[in-house]
């Protein structure tokens, strides 16, 4: 706040010019982070181990895009009742509110799953755990993964039939 830093701070404003500052790599998605981890562990199991687990790779980048397409839906639906809030009743912003809430709780499901698959494959590594275990486990993922899937794509289907302009179909006569 002194002279000498505002002597330095205006100096590195006109040596850094109008270029936008890079945002830090060390900040990930949660999904990401979780969903990387677990992949460097299953490539670290041996082979036969890995073979009876299956394609688990697909499967955490399945779930790690659907919990991605459903934190940036969450984000929209946040946006959305701020902007709402502020100039209609309630009743609009409620609806929206039931919305943001249920892709919550499939976004924590979907969390909740690659960090679950995470930690067996930690316990598989340290010998505390069967593959068996972690196969159930999958197959619960594989439930959630398929649950957000179908959610995503009723909702691109809703907002295809809702955009204009329509293609204009003739209706028997």
């Amino acid at each position: 706040m002194g002279k000498f830093g505002r002597f330095a701070f205006s100096l590195a404003r006109r040596l850094r010019g109008s270029r936008p500052v890079a945002q830090a790599m060390t900040h990930r998605a949660t999904e990401l982070s979780l969903s990387l981890a677990a992949e460097q562990l299953f490539e670290r199991l041996p082979k036969a181990t890995r073979q009876a687990l299956g394609d688990l790779p697909t499967l955490l980048e399945r779930l790690q895009r659907s919990a991605q397409l459903l934190r940036t839906r969450h984000e929209e639906l946040s946006s959305a009742i701020e902007a709402m809030a502020r100039r209609s009743d309630g009743e609009d912003v409620e609806g929206l509110r039931e919305e943001r809430d249920a892709v919550h709780d499939r976004l924590t499901a979907a969390v909740s799953a690659l960090e679950t698959i995470r930690l067996n494959l930690l316990r598989l590594h340290a010998g505390s755990a069967a593959v068996e275990g972690l196969t159930t486990h999958i197959g619960l993922a594989e439930e959630v993964s398929d649950e957000i899937e179908r959610m995503v794509a009723a909702r691109t289907e809703i907002e295809a039939s809702l955009r204009f302009p329509r293609t204009v179909e003739p209706t028997p006569v």
